[in-house]
């Protein structure tokens, strides 16, 4: 995922009230490769899986982790 999306941490600002579907949108504009890989993603929220309709407050931290599969 390094290769494809060059950073580690970044900050979004969407509008209030927000929904991670809201971020999702602001994520893949800034980084379009991440559309492809959203999903083979899990998200979280402060350290809790997400759902699209998930509310956002200001200073969650989202958290995109990729999945590995393999034995």
């Amino acid at each position: 995922m390094s290769q494809d999306v060059p950073v580690t941490q970044d900050t979004f600002v969407v509008q209030s009230p927000a929904q991670y579907s809201d971020l999702l949108g602001a994520v893949e504009t800034r980084y379009p490769k991440i559309s492809t890989m959203v999903p083979t993603m899990m998200a979280l929220v402060d350290g809790v899986p997400v759902r699209t309709t998930t509310p956002l407050r200001d200073g969650d931290e989202v958290d995109f982790v990729p999945t590995i599969v393999g034995g």
